[in-house]
């Protein structure tokens, strides 16, 4: 990214640190939309210098640093609210934060930390989670603790915001701590729309010092060591399917009619043939499917594509019904047969 910013003239980077409300765009859910005055941090926008609105994106930054609205030129689709009424999201890709206890807290684009070894460990329920986002709105809390902002630098010249945050435990109470400063970068690589992010994890162990002054504390209670670079999600009615790319070591792509999967083709998808990538259709939730659906990075050819709908080459076009309209015209049935359909008072969509 940074060796094409010298081709950035005439792009335009715009930040600000003034909340307004994304509401009218994002249509974000009532139950939470009054949070978002207190998650936001700063906002990022890249306006491209040839005036191409598919190269145009929005993004919004949290307390934690991470991304919790990105609004591009993705269609007017669809989002079912909690009032049971559709309405456009015009490009929010964020999904709306239906979660009471999770206001931009979860669903969102963020690093999360591990220590497996102190995690549940024998059925305790003792979470060991870090998010860079921020706690959890429980035990009757009025609004969540978002992870506390510690610097921003962001330069609309050099193209870049940068944000260091204090990571939170996810869930209290809790006997456990956090050690970690998370560094976040942001560069608006000005080709073709093109965001960059780089994460860094600091994790400060305790000194001798002070593990003698507090009485021996483990330092295995702070290890970090399962990484979610990023965490992040999607609204599925602005991105509908998941493609997964496949090590290069993958075996020849097939169809799994079971669950309902495609593993696409070079002649299907137009995908290189040294880069063989599975075609997840619908997008599923976190946990289904176990590795199937969410694979570990060191299994897949490094990248995963959030798309806004594949073309499914097991699915056949859709063909016309034969018909009779009121006033006498036709259209007439396949050469294989079948039944007339009539069109009164029936209104056919294609």
């Amino acid at each position: 990214c940074r060796s094409t910013l010298h081709k950035n003239t005439g792009n335009q980077t715009h930040v600000h640190f003034t909340f307004t409300s994304s509401q009218e765009t994002s249509q974000w859910h009532t139950m939470n939309a009054n949070h978002e005055q207190n998650v936001f941090q700063a906002e990022m926008k890249h306006i491209p210098r040839d005036e191409n609105t598919n190269h145009t994106w929005s993004m919004r930054f949290g307390k934690g640093g991470n991304i919790y609205s990105f609004i591009g030129p993705f269609g007017e689709s669809v989002s079912l609210l909690d009032d049971d009424k559709e309405r456009k999201s015009n490009g929010e890709i964020m999904p709306p934060q239906s979660v009471e206890s999770a206001p931009w807290m979860d669903e969102v684009w963020q690093n999360v930390m591990v220590n497996m070894n102190r995690n549940n460990v024998s059925g305790d329920h003792e979470s060991y989670f870090l998010h860079q986002a921020g706690t959890y709105k429980e035990n009757n809390a009025s609004k969540p603790f978002y992870s506390p902002n510690l610097a921003t630098y962001c330069s609309e010249d050099e193209h870049v915001c940068m944000f260091a945050s204090w990571v939170q435990q996810a869930h209290l109470p809790t006997r456990f701590r956090s050690n970690v400063i998370l560094y976040s970068r942001y560069v608006d690589c000005g080709q073709d729309g093109v965001v960059e992010m780089t994460s860094v994890i600091h994790n400060m162990e305790p000194s001798k010092v002070e593990l003698e002054r507090e009485g021996g504390y483990d330092p295995g209670d702070d290890m970090v060591n399962w990484l979610n670079m990023p965490w992040a999600g999607v609204r599925t009615s602005t991105f509908r399917d998941l493609l997964v790319s496949n090590s290069l070591s993958s075996s020849n792509n097939t169809v799994d009619e079971s669950k309902n999967k495609l593993v696409a083709s070079q002649n299907d998808l137009d995908i290189s043939s040294r880069s063989k990538s599975t075609l997840q259709r619908p997008l599923q939730s976190f946990g289904e499917g176990g590795t199937t659906s969410a694979p570990r990075q060191r299994d897949t050819g490094g990248y995963a594509i959030f798309t806004q709908g594949i073309h499914d080459p097991t699915i056949p076009p859709f063909q016309m019904p034969c018909s009779t309209t009121n006033d006498g015209e036709e259209t007439p049935c396949p050469e294989n047969g079948g039944l007339p359909l009539s069109t009164n008072n029936v209104l056919v969509v294609a």
